[in-house]
């Protein structure tokens, strides 16, 4: 009776197997996600920092000493 009268972008695109089964298993799911993300993020800009110092800021702190 409803087909003709709805739209397919009103069926729910997440299967109910897929779903969470609890709002706090959500924010459980995307606070590991922000901490996957922040890990990413400072590896990636210490490979930058790497490449860019060609390894003396490693070197640096391994002895001790910081150059600015």
């Amino acid at each position: 009776l409803l087909k003709k009268y709805t739209h397919p972008l009103l069926v729910d695109k997440v299967k109910p197997e897929e779903r969470l089964s609890s709002a706090e298993e959500g924010e459980n799911t995307k606070t590991a996600l922000r901490r996957f993300i922040a890990a990413k993020q400072k590896q990636l800009i210490e490979q930058q920092n790497n490449e860019q110092y060609g390894g003396e800021t490693q070197s640096c702190q391994l002895s001790g000493q910081y150059h600015q």
